[in-house]
């Protein structure tokens, strides 16, 4: 059967369109012969339905200025467990401590449910290791162990900063509501995201007179700041859920809770080696790759606009009423409960309302 854009475009096609259309009756009938028309009708809709599309008022387009908010979010962040990329065991060489985490966002939302915006996040770690004889890479490298110094099996930290870029995808589920039937400013989302973070890090021992005992540089190693200021990107994934309670329909408050996974090693300080003893007896030292797990919990704020308010279009400004579909007001706010049809209480009820419409009828 043969399928062209005569098919297609039956609903008033502008000049590109028609001219597109005559260009594909003619090629169809004179140019190509039987044997390319398959090709050809491949070729032709990959030209003419994006002038359809986009020749022709689109709701997207239309919509695209619509249900937007920005904001903030702020908490505590925790360097969790260092994950190995063949998913077969967790690992850490350093204790972890809390740490703060801030971000910025901006979300469009494309319907009642889904979400898609970018964010920019800070996070912080801090730790240490009183027994650092158990880090391999302090214990075993040649750049903390060689003829000039030697690493000293005392406790060290480490202090880190990461800022990360994301790509997020939010599905909103529908308000939830109380016992009373009553729907509530509050809803709960599921929240996904890819990016990349660059890293700083430092480490170093904790008491300054180890630096001249062991004759290593102070800090003992940093990347991303000081001696080497160059930071290296590295992708990121993070996931989590959370709900937002809507105040009005301009701002809500949002709890969340992520998980961070960031494909470097060092975000704790030190890279991850496995130390083997062979049957000869020399030892085998290997570096492993993990993912660099990171837990968060965070409280923001969100401010919901629509873009043509802050812009020229005051025409649409004037006339339209922001909406937010989340948030309801306490008199549109109630679920309608099946009556009994044999309560009086219930008949004297409906009859109030219908203002005594039906009375005459009853009588």
């Amino acid at each position: 059967m043969k399928f062209g854009i005569n098919t297609i475009a039956t609903y008033k096609p502008n000049r590109i369109v028609k001219f597109l259309m005559m260009v594909n009756i003619l090629s169809n009938n004179i140019i190509f012969g039987a044997s390319m028309k398959k090709t050809h009708t491949i070729f032709t809709l990959c030209i003419i339905l994006p002038a359809i599309l986009f020749g022709q008022e689109n709701q997207l387009l239309r919509d695209l200025p619509k249900n937007w908010r920005g904001g903030a979010n702020g908490g505590v962040s925790y360097l969790a467990f260092e994950l190995k990329k063949n998913f077969n065991q967790a690992t850490m060489d350093m204790n972890s401590q809390p740490n703060a985490s801030v971000s910025l966002f901006t979300y469009k939302r494309f319907d009642k449910h889904l979400e898609v915006g970018v964010e920019f996040e800070k996070c912080y770690f801090k730790g240490y290791k009183d027994y650092s004889a158990n880090v391999n890479w302090l214990v075993y490298d040649q750049l903390f162990n060689n003829e000039e110094s030697k690493f000293l099996k005392t406790p060290v930290y480490y202090n880190t900063d990461i800022s990360t870029w994301y790509l997020n995808i939010n599905y909103n589920f529908l308000n939830i509501y109380s016992w009373e039937r009553n729907f509530l400013n509050m809803n709960f989302f599921l929240k996904a995201g890819f990016g990349f973070s660059l890293i700083g890090v430092e480490l170093g021992y904790k008491d300054s007179l180890d630096y001249a005992l062991s004759n290593l540089e102070k800090p003992l190693f940093e990347k991303g700041q000081g001696r080497q200021p160059k930071r290296d990107a590295y992708g990121t994934f993070h996931a989590g859920f959370g709900f937002n309670y809507y105040i009005s329909s301009r701002l809500s408050l949002t709890v969340e809770s992520d998980f961070l996974f960031v494909s470097a090693d060092y975000l704790d300080g030190v890279h991850n080696f496995e130390v083997t003893t062979n049957n000869n007896g020399t030892i085998k030292y290997t570096r492993i790759g993990v993912f660099d797990t990171v837990g968060e919990i965070k409280l923001g704020v969100s401010y919901h606009f629509d873009l043509y308010r802050i812009r020229f279009n005051k025409r649409i400004a004037n006339n339209e009423q922001f909406k937010n579909e989340f948030f309801l007001d306490k008199k549109y706010n109630r679920i309608i409960k099946p009556s009994n049809p044999y309560s009086n209480e219930d008949l004297e009820k409906t009859l109030k309302q219908r203002k005594g419409k039906w009375k005459k009828v009853l009588k």
